[in-house]
């Protein structure tokens, strides 16, 4: 297995004007988050180019931005909040998938 040591993110900052020619880049691809309590593999399914770190989402009963939660949540920052956001489908404990997006 060939192991790359680019982020997606400076894949994007290449490839922005050509969303095919990103999404040939990464698609099916496997990530590794660099943030929470240890580190995690996703594999990308989908890009959702109409999304970004701008969009929010519920959490309990508060919309937040997906830059806000990796901000208060794992004290990261968002650098370029015009990158599309990925999507994995997460396996969950019961069998059942579940779509989440990552930055």
């Amino acid at each position: 297995k060939v192991v790359r040591n680019e982020s997606v993110l400076e894949v994007w900052k290449k490839f922005r004007r050509d969303e095919k020619l990103f999404r040939s880049e990464v698609h099916g691809q496997s990530v590794i988050t660099r943030y929470g309590i240890k580190p995690r593999n996703y594999q990308i399914t989908g890009i959702s180019f109409d999304k970004n770190p701008n969009n929010t989402f519920m959490k309990g009963d508060k919309e937040i931005s997906f830059g806000e939660y990796l901000r208060v949540t794992y004290g990261k920052h968002v650098t370029d909040f015009k990158q599309p956001l990925l999507e994995s489908d997460l396996k969950r404990r019961d069998g059942t998938f579940q779509l989440i997006y990552i930055i």
